[in-house]
């Protein structure tokens, strides 16, 4: 689940930041696993996080009202999806490419 919430107050939060009872929280409201929470697929489940995100800076009732006026796109802005592997994705021949360049002229390393 890993997701950077952006906060119009400045404030950034990342998943990884949630307590086990906000965890808990969030499956008893959705009914599915913290494991399986996309926000960015599912209104219910960005609702419910960023409600529990701006909980940490408001009433939990401002929340509510807050998250439930968003616009699908101010909600959608607010979520944003990160690979936690920093890993290079790319490979070449079995070693990582850091820097991807694009191969313009059709060949490649052997």
């Amino acid at each position: 689940m890993p997701f950077v919430f952006s906060l119009d107050n400045g404030k950034r939060l990342t998943s990884d930041d949630l307590t086990l009872d906000e965890a808990v929280e969030v499956e008893a409201t959705l009914g599915e696993s913290w494991l399986l929470l996309n926000p960015l697929q599912h209104a219910s489940h960005c609702r419910a996080l960023l409600i529990l995100v701006y909980s940490r800076y408001m009433t939990r009732d401002d929340a509510v009202a807050k998250v439930g006026a968003l616009s699908l796109r101010a909600a959608i802005d607010c979520v944003d999806w990160v690979n936690s592997d920093d890993r290079p994705i790319e490979h070449d021949d079995g070693l990582p490419i850091v820097d991807p360049k694009e191969v313009t002229d059709g060949t490649g390393t052997t």
